[in-house]
């Protein structure tokens, strides 16, 4: 899925996901650690 299909997945726009993240590995990045993040704080 690219970083559109994500954005429209989202309900935001493309310009707002590409303002944050510079690929769709960074975004993927970012949500590993929050997740990782969260299982440690809620475990």
């Amino acid at each position: 899925m690219s970083l559109r299909g994500i954005a429209d997945e989202c309900n935001v726009s493309a310009t707002a996901i590409y303002r944050h993240y510079k690929t769709k590995g960074h975004l993927l990045a970012d949500v590993v650690v929050k997740r990782v993040f969260l299982n440690l704080i809620h475990s």
